[in-house]
């Protein structure tokens, strides 16, 4: 982190990334709350940060920040993006190194200044984690073995090149079989923007990145085909050799229950596999045949990723996975916040469409005022008959966590309650088309005075099917 705006950051009221651990004087663990904290002193050299709501403080040594990145929800200044793990155990508190190595263990306690650093850590969803994907960009590139089975580097493409064919399909083609390939053996990642002797030189800016991009999308849609999504393009922000940020593309990509085949323009197939570090193609037959024991499409691989990065002595505490009854739930964080699943027996999902195939937006804020009763989606598509249509699931969080809001599972015109919660600052529903999503502000006086809090909520919609 800049030691210049380091100096500057004093009474700011910041959020710690990864959420700090918190842990009962008998050794049980507690699930994480993410607190704001405040930042009593700051200089060039160390930040003394306490905790509003516990009373703990830690003595951060500036060595010990990745960086600070904006809140663009809102609810604190921003986020502190450390390279250790601040555990809370008692009334003592203490940070140990999590990513990279050489760093000193900082220790204080409220009461003694002393405590024994913790040796587990907690993981955050990483598979949408751009810090994990920063960090685990800049390990690899720190890596100077070859690659494993579960991630490749690429300086570039060379479809993006190439201008004339036979080359430039013969180029899409190989793009479309190092995804593949991936996908037919355990899932894994493809990084485009380390070169050779692992720099980070990334692929590009401005609008040669976009045309890029969009380039590499609408390739793995034409030429890759199987019946559901299986991989992600994300863009990570890595500082290369010389400190300049650099934009690199990673392909996340699923291991999948069936075999993907690649079509080139001639439609013939191919079905590549990933073997150590190279790739081999086989046919169909044989490739059914090895995934028999996979039950699903799934990123199973990430685990490796995550101890790849945080040393084999990190402990995966994965969310909870759906659940299976319709209702309200509630979560102590956004990290506990069950996922979504992929698959939903006898109903499929189609990204950007609602139960009826119609345009719906995923994601979105909604303002909850006091005195309001229950509050809902706007225009939410509920209806009052048909009610094996189709299904929802929202995940939610209260823009400000200390100010929790209610949450009901209610009937399409939202006067009558399947389920509901008491006031948290995390949730989430699940329902029919007959059901609808509400939020109710508490009644009685807020801790903070506030009358109103916003919150951001992610949809998933399914539609009946065979």
């Amino acid at each position: 982190m800049n030691r210049e705006q380091a100096a500057r950051m004093q009474y700011k009221k910041v959020r710690i990334r990864p959420i700090a651990r918190r842990i009962e004087p008998n050794g049980h663990e507690l699930p994480p709350m993410d607190d704001w904290w405040q930042i009593e002193s700051s200089s060039e050299e160390k930040f003394k940060l306490v905790n509003p709501r516990t009373s703990h403080f830690i003595t951060l040594g500036v060595d010990h920040i990745r960086e600070f990145r904006t809140d663009l929800d809102g609810g604190s200044d921003g986020f502190l993006v450390l390279k250790s793990q601040i555990t809370l155990k008692g009334t003592n508190a203490s940070v140990e190194p999590l990513i990279l190595g050489g760093v000193d263990t900082v220790q204080s306690s409220p009461q003694s200044g002393v405590m024994e650093a913790e040796k587990s850590t907690e993981h955050p969803d990483f598979l949408n984690d751009d810090v994990f994907w920063r960090a685990f960009i800049e390990k690899v590139s720190q890596t100077p073995k070859a690659e494993p089975q579960l991630w490749d580097c690429k300086q570039t493409l060379r479809m993006w090149h190439v201008e004339k064919n036979p080359e430039k399909e013969q180029a899409k083609v190989i793009f479309c079989e190092d995804v593949a390939c991936f996908a037919n053996a355990r899932g894994g990642v493809l990084i485009v923007g380390v070169d050779d002797k692992r720099e980070i030189v990334g692929i590009g800016t401005g609008h040669e990145l976009e045309s890029r991009l969009k380039f590499a999308a609408d390739v793995l849609s034409k030429q890759i085909e199987y019946p559901r999504d299986f991989s992600r393009l994300r863009q990570v922000v890595v500082p290369g050799k010389d400190g300049t940020d650099r934009v690199c593309l990673v392909i996340v990509i699923e291991q999948t229950r069936e075999p993907v085949c690649v079509r080139d323009d001639a439609s013939r197939y191919t079905y590549p596999v990933r073997r150590e570090t190279g790739l081999t193609r086989v046919s169909r037959r044989e490739l059914s045949e090895a995934k028999t024991h996979v039950k699903s499409d799934n990123h199973e691989f990430l685990r490796e990723l995550y101890l790849f990065v945080h040393g084999t002595t990190a402990q995966l505490s994965p969310r909870p996975s759906w659940p299976q009854e319709f209702g309200a739930y509630i979560a102590s964080s956004s990290e506990t916040i069950a996922a979504f699943p992929t698959e939903f027996s006898g109903y499929q999902h189609e990204s950007g469409k609602d139960f009826w195939g119609k345009s719906a937006i995923e994601k979105g804020t909604i303002r909850i005022f006091q005195g309001r009763g229950w509050q809902g989606i706007h225009k939410f598509r509920a209806t009052m008959n048909g009610c094996s249509s189709g299904v929802f699931m929202i995940r939610w969080r209260s823009a400000h966590p200390d100010s929790p809001i209610e949450s009901s599972l209610r009937s399409y015109n939202g006067a009558i309650a399947t389920d509901t919660k008491p006031a948290q600052g995390f949730g989430y529903m699940f329902g029919t088309n007959c059901h609808q999503p509400m939020f109710k502000f508490p009644d009685g006086p807020n801790p903070h005075g506030g009358t109103l809090v916003d919150v951001y909520y992610e949809l998933k919609f399914w539609q009946a099917a065979p």
